[in-house]
């Protein structure tokens, strides 16, 4: 006789932390306490006993300690070390900028970190600030949020990368492509800009539409590239300022590769013909279209 056994609904401490802080932290859960253990401050007590959960949970998982544990406290273990994992990210960053702060040398850090070079202590600097999230930014909840948020960070740095080994050719076309006589009204001609009209004026039938940004973001950008070409150096403290603490080759790299990616975002715009006729430049419109294949095929 063939049984099946009966689906359980998911607890929120299986998918969501702060919800799997809590269920190590509930005096409910099935795990024991340790008899034996004596603490002095309420705020210890509290940490203390998420430790003590989450090591029992591992002490089982590894086979040292036989106790019972139930579905729920082993996702839950998994979804606290994640939490961890980001509460000590956000404390080492918070030491490391303590350190800068108080004069202590990045050799110093370095050492500290077990790192061979100030620049890596550098560069540690740097990717931790860039993993906090940003002010008034909400962090993600679950676990499928942090998988796409590191899946978008990785394609977006991935493409940062396949631009800046082509910055020749996408500097070269965006500059041909700006320089274009017509460029503004080829855009409001458009039968993208057309459907925009009809829109805007469905809803405000009284106040005429601006020109579309696009031909002036092209240009904006072109300068931006140029003026960091001129003077990396006065380019990076103009746009970043002095409290950005890492080694200047990465921040330059960085910043090129930055620049012409948002090039090469403003040159897509152009290969659908719905958004730009670019009818007597063939050779142009042929190149940019090449370009964006090959792009789609960058490995993310």
């Amino acid at each position: 006789m063939r049984t099946t056994s009966r689906r359980r609904r998911p607890q929120p401490a299986e998918s969501e932390r702060a919800q799997a802080w809590r269920h190590l932290l509930e005096a409910s859960s099935k795990i024991r306490h340790d008899p034996h253990a004596r603490w002095s401050e309420p705020g210890a007590l509290r940490l203390r006993e998420i430790a003590l959960k989450f090591d029992r949970i591992c002490d089982r998982a590894s086979g040292r300690l036989d106790i019972k544990v139930d579905d729920t406290d082993v996702l839950a273990a998994l979804l606290v070390v994640r939490a961890l994992r980001d509460k000590l990210d956000r404390s080492e960053y918070e030491l490391i900028s303590l350190a800068r702060e108080r004069g202590i040398t990045w050799q110093r850090i370095a050492d500290a970190l077990e790192m061979r070079s100030r620049q890596a202590a550098e560069r540690r600097h740097l990717q931790l600030s860039r993993a906090r999230p940003r002010p008034g930014a909400h962090a993600p909840k679950t676990q499928n949020d942090r998988v796409e948020l590191e899946r978008d960070r990785r394609g977006r740095w991935a493409e940062q990368q396949w631009a800046l080994r082509r910055a020749g050719t996408i500097r070269r076309l965006a500059q041909q492509l700006a320089v274009v006589p017509d460029l503004q009204d080829r855009l409001d001609n458009s039968r993208e800009s057309r459907i925009i009209s009809a829109l805007y004026h469905a809803n405000e039938p009284r106040i005429e539409q601006s020109p579309l940004a696009w031909a002036r973001s092209l240009r904006q950008a072109l300068d931006a590239d140029t003026r960091f070409r001129e003077d990396p150096a006065a380019y990076l403290e103009q746009e970043e300022g002095d409290d950005e603490l890492t080694d200047i080759s990465w921040r330059l790299q960085r910043k090129e590769a930055e620049l012409v990616h948002r090039l090469m975002g403003l040159l897509g715009y152009a290969v659908t013909p719905r958004n730009l006729d670019l009818s007597g430049y063939a050779d142009l419109a042929e190149e940019i279209r090449a370009l964006h294949d090959d792009l789609a095929r960058c490995p993310r």
